[in-house]
């Protein structure tokens, strides 16, 4: 059984021609349960295993743009967000063959961004460059675990601050042609599920049911750095367009 919500809301307000701001939230919420019982072909567990898995997302975020000049655009920006994770397990044996297992934990994270455009030589040159600065802060995990070891007990967890930021641009020559290059970095922090979630799983030799952990509290974030350059040449009135990157 699954269920899925999505919430999204937008505020936004054009103050003046040159400033407008905007504020915004958003809701994913996912809940998913499994349940198997002995009946039915091939590998069955002998009593009824029972998973439950509960995630959600809460994001908002106040941003504002403002045109200082004709040739310039900046816009700067604040998001919170904030991570929840539950799951629980219960294969429901007879006591000594009982596994029983309950994790909550929860994420905050802070981040400052800006952005700012420029448009120069008559508009033929455009230069973005763009920032952002997040930090993250994970509560204690709670951690219920009967019939089994807890491997995540004992283990400190800390996320690094990320840094990232992007630039890109690109200057249109009076033969039409658009030469354009651009260079960013990113950041994933891994989701908490990836830190600290377990489930059942059919051992393929036997069919045995076996509980086990799936998380590793101590991953690395994902970090990418992409570079890209190329040009885009408009022909026939600018009907066509031959692009190579």
């Amino acid at each position: 059984a699954s269920r899925f919500e999505n919430v999204a809301l937008i505020f936004h307000d054009i103050v003046t021609p040159k400033f407008n701001w905007q504020g915004s939230y958003q809701l994913v919420h996912t809940g998913r349960t499994y349940e198997n019982d002995p009946g039915g072909i091939g590998f069955q567990p002998e009593g009824h295993d029972y998973s439950n898995y509960v995630g959600s997302i809460n994001t908002a975020t106040l941003r504002g743009t403002a045109q200082l000049m004709p040739w310039l655009s900046l816009t700067g920006g604040y998001e919170f967000e904030r991570e929840s994770y539950f799951d629980h397990q219960d294969n429901n044996l007879p006591a000594l063959e009982r596994v029983i297992e309950r994790t909550h934990a929860h994420q905050e994270s802070n981040a400052g961004f800006f952005a700012a455009q420029f448009a120069l030589l008559n508009r033929r040159l455009q230069i973005s460059l763009s920032g952002r600065a997040q930090a993250f802060e994970l509560s204690s995990p709670e951690f219920q675990y009967s019939g089994t070891a807890n491997p995540y007990a004992n283990i400190a967890v800390s996320v690094p601050h990320a840094l990232t930021g992007d630039a890109s641009i690109a200057y249109l020559m009076k033969s039409n042609t658009k030469l354009r290059a651009h260079a960013g970095n990113s950041y994933r922090a891994p989701a908490l599920f990836e830190r600290f979630g377990a489930g059942f799983y059919n051992n393929p030799a036997n069919g045995a049911v076996i509980f086990s952990p799936y998380g590793d509290p101590r991953l690395a974030p994902d970090r990418y750095n992409s570079f890209d350059a190329g040009l885009d040449q408009y022909l026939f009135g600018n009907r066509l367009r031959v692009s190579a990157t």
